[in-house]
């Protein structure tokens, strides 16, 4: 089984996702509230999850974007990512890992794990495919090398219209609207 899991804020889009799941037939029970303890702050928050069934189909997945370097899985863009990468895929990946810096009034995509490398080739497929340009800064981490993609203001509108139509409302926020 693997867990999918979101924090109190975001339990709509929980609940959207399950629903989504239930619809496939790849999930038996129902959302569950769990008490996560943020290590950053060594607080207990409240969160919602479910379980999916372990499925080939997931396995599939998960070689795409992770390969095994001594022991450890690390994180990698799939050699297909132009293929794989639709106005509907950004929409959850924004889900997951997009946040809007209202200050800047731009949307920042955490990249976090992934090497330069390959948060190029995701730059380059929004630039090419989608005609989004972007640029990087730094993670703000321990480790320098770390990135993430920014979509700055003057691309804001055109990417909002790109991937809005698949957005959950519950996750506008996360673009600017």
């Amino acid at each position: 089984m693997h867990y999918l899991v979101y924090n109190k804020k975001n339990k709509e889009f929980v609940e959207h996702l399950w629903f989504l799941c239930k619809e496939q037939g790849i999930i038996e029970n129902p959302i569950k509230e769990l008490n996560r303890l943020d290590k950053r702050s060594n607080h207990y928050t409240l969160a919602y999850g479910f379980q999916t069934f372990t499925l080939p189909y997931f396995t599939d997945k998960y070689n795409l974007w992770y390969t095994k370097v001594e022991g450890a899985n690390i994180k990698i863009v799939p050699n297909n990512i132009l293929n794989l990468l639709t106005p509907i895929s950004i929409a959850y990946w924004i889900s997951g890992d997009g946040t809007f810096d209202k200050s800047r009034n731009r949307v920042i995509i955490c990249t976090d794990n992934f090497t330069i490398e390959n948060i190029k080739s995701l730059q380059d497929v929004l630039l090419n495919k989608f005609n989004i340009d972007s640029y990087l800064k730094s993670a703000g981490n321990v480790d320098k090398d770390q990135r993430r993609i920014v979509i700055p203001k003057r691309e804001l509108i055109k990417f909002q219209d790109l991937i809005k139509p698949h957005l959950h409302e519950s996750m506008y926020y996360r673009i600017g609207l």
